[in-house]
């Protein structure tokens, strides 16, 4: 099946708002500015009557002192330059394309995977920015750009495993700890879809040791796709499988629950003895298990 092509530049637009180039344009000159907002070692000159307009929650806990002083300077101590940049372009134009577009494609696959995983490294931080900050559509358009970014990308290399670690590591250390965030969500989902590679870089190996929830989220997601099956049935699971998806993706549905269990049992758990991990015992009541080691 031939890969998609990188969808027109105009289908990135943000629907129905025409591009503001005149605002624009008061952002890159910084004239008739009465706000400076500071982030690492950039500042940009900027006008209060925009920035509040699209982030109310800076002008909640700013807006009075900047009021009674007249100008003066906002310090983003704990965001990302780059994401920052990209909210005040968006913020002025309204327009996903200068911030948040993705790049030409380049003259190979590598380069061109290497692109979308940089694109989308800055569509998260613009997400987890536009969380923090309460901007609903600003988060909603990085959601976008993230979730269509996902048909055109796949982990070729190590190099693109390790990228996508660092994304959830970061993606892991700026959200709130809830089942199926969105991003946490995407994150785990393309792990699965690139297990294999995922698994033989050692950053991701550190990462999933890392005391995170991520192994938790892991198996949630499997759980929830019923994939968590026996590796020589050409499913996932077992000690030396070779972390292969099956080639369909079929979702299998679960059986019925017996009277009285719940949600979390482990009716479904395969837990015969491995080589691995000795005799394993498993309560399917109470979903506590005991391994003994040989």
């Amino acid at each position: 099946m031939p890969k998609a092509s990188v969808p027109d530049e105009k289908a990135w637009a943000y629907p129905g708002v025409p591009k503001r180039d005149t605002l624009t344009r008061f952002l890159h000159s910084g004239k008739y500015s009465d706000l400076i907002i500071s982030c690492g070692d950039r500042t940009w000159n900027v006008h209060k009557v925009i920035v509040f307009c699209h982030c109310g929650f800076l002008e909640k806990v700013y807006g009075k002192d900047l009021q009674a002083q007249g100008s003066g300077v906002i310090e983003l101590h704990d965001d990302h330059p780059d994401a920052v940049a990209a909210m005040l372009e968006w913020a002025y134009s309204v327009d996903s394309q200068q911030p948040t577009a993705p790049p030409k494609p380049g003259p190979n696959a590598n380069t061109r995977n290497a692109q979308m995983l940089d694109w989308m490294h800055l569509n998260v931080r613009v997400h987890i920015l536009a969380e923090k900050y309460s901007m609903s559509s600003l988060r909603r358009l990085a959601w976008i750009n993230i979730t269509m970014l996902t048909d055109y990308y796949a982990v070729h290399s190590r190099d693109d495993a390790m990228h996508l670690t660092e994304i959830g590591a970061l993606i892991y250390a700026n959200t709130p700890d809830v089942p199926n965030h969105q991003l946490r969500y995407m994150f785990v989902a393309n792990v699965c879809a690139n297990i294999k590679l995922m698994y033989a870089c050692g950053n991701f190996s550190l990462f999933l040791k890392g005391g995170n929830t991520f192994g938790a989220d892991l198996v949630r997601y499997i759980a929830q796709n019923a994939v968590s099956m026996r590796a020589d049935d050409d499913r996932w699971y077992g000690g030396d499988a070779d972390y292969l998806p099956p080639d369909d993706e079929t979702e299998y549905e679960g059986e019925t629950e017996a009277e009285g269990a719940s949600s979390s049992d482990c009716d479904d758990m395969d837990c015969e003895p491995s080589s691995d991990y000795g005799d394993m015992e498993c309560d399917p009541c109470s979903g506590d298990s005991t391994a003994t080691m040989e």
